[in-house]
């Protein structure tokens, strides 16, 4: 992930599409292989550290929860499972990471994850960021509604050299005219970063148009067959088709742009040959003639060992020092 790649590196984001299901959790990680991603990674969370006990769940009528906190209680991983999740994730030969939402769970499952991920709320959750700090490990930090300075905080806690930024909008699902996917080039520049995505849009369109401008890393929220249709982040994620459909499209785009530059490239020369005109002589022309501009005719193919079309004021005027049949090329007179 933090090494040098022309592709970005690619995150399918199990979160909480298992539903508490743990052959789904173990589903997950076989299918994000095979749709051809780089990580897969899920959230570690306290249901009891992560929200007001009294907060009603309201954002989905038909949930059969009252509280919020329920529903975090019926799809937390303990450390265990995350373990088995970690050894299952190095088989496969995919890494494997989490968000992780409680302080005091961070230094227990550190040795268990190739990097820690930091949610868009949890930005500016210093305690969290201090304790993630301590491990040593690297860091992808999501900047849903965030500024600059709340970013630039957050990196100087975490550490330039461990954290690598995502622009992200903290809106589920985000419209496309929400995106704002200009701010990657301009985080790019503003914090002399590289900058990832995070996709909360419907549909792999948002994360083609990002890798496009330069994100180096793609978080796609992902679900694995089986899963509830009804699931909380079902419309905003994929399939492991559709990740392989994005990776592909993801590798074709890039592939599209090229270097930065323009010349005559490789592929071109031949073409250039084939395409391209030299300068030929129009008649039979005797030793001793002088050279008119009516005797001259430009013709495919294009021959280096021909004078160039832009030079043809320096032989005009000139006399040929031997016979030269129609057709034949015009070198150095």
């Amino acid at each position: 992930m933090f090494s040098k790649n022309i592709y970005p590196y690619l995150i399918a984001e199990v979160g909480n599409s298992h539903e508490g299901n743990f052959k789904l959790c173990k589903k997950s990680i076989i299918e994000a292989k095979r749709g051809g991603a780089n990580c897969v990674k899920f959230q570690l969370f306290n249901h009891k550290t992560i929200v007001n006990p009294k907060l009603r769940t309201i954002k989905h009528a038909n949930s059969k929860f009252k509280f919020q906190f329920e529903r975090f209680k019926s799809i937390e991983l303990n450390l265990r499972k995350v373990k088995i999740l970690s050894k299952i994730a190095k088989k496969n030969k995919i890494d494997f990471s989490v968000s992780v939402f409680d302080p005091d769970l961070v230094s227990s499952v550190s040795k268990h994850i190739s990097f820690f991920k930091v949610a868009s709320g949890d930005l500016n959750y210093i305690d969290l960021l201090k304790e993630i700090k301590k491990t040593k490990k690297k860091v992808i930090l999501s900047t849903g509604m965030a500024n600059v300075e709340e970013i630039q905080n957050a990196i100087k806690i975490l550490g330039r050299k461990n954290c690598k930024i995502l622009h992200c909008i903290s809106k589920y699902p985000t419209n496309n005219n929400e995106l704002n996917l200009n701010s990657i080039p301009f985080l790019k520049k503003k914090l002399k970063m590289n900058i990832g995505f995070s996709d909360h849009s419907v549909g792999i369109e948002a994360s083609i148009t990002a890798a496009i401008l330069g994100a180096n890393i793609i978080e796609k929220h992902f679900y694995p067959t089986g899963s509830n249709k009804n699931s909380a982040d079902k419309v905003l994620s994929i399939n492991k088709d559709e990740f392989f459909k994005m990776k592909k499209s993801i590798k074709d785009s890039l592939d599209m742009l090229g270097e930065n530059s323009k010349k005559l490239f490789n592929c071109e020369k031949y073409y250039q040959k084939n395409l391209r005109r030299s300068v030929y002589f129009n008649r039979n022309l005797k030793r001793g003639s002088v050279i008119k501009k009516k005797d001259l005719i430009f013709l495919r193919p294009f021959n280096n060992n021909g004078i160039k079309i832009t030079e043809i004021k320096k032989i005009v005027g000139k006399k040929v020092k031997k016979d030269y049949k129609k057709f034949s090329l015009v070198q150095k007179i």
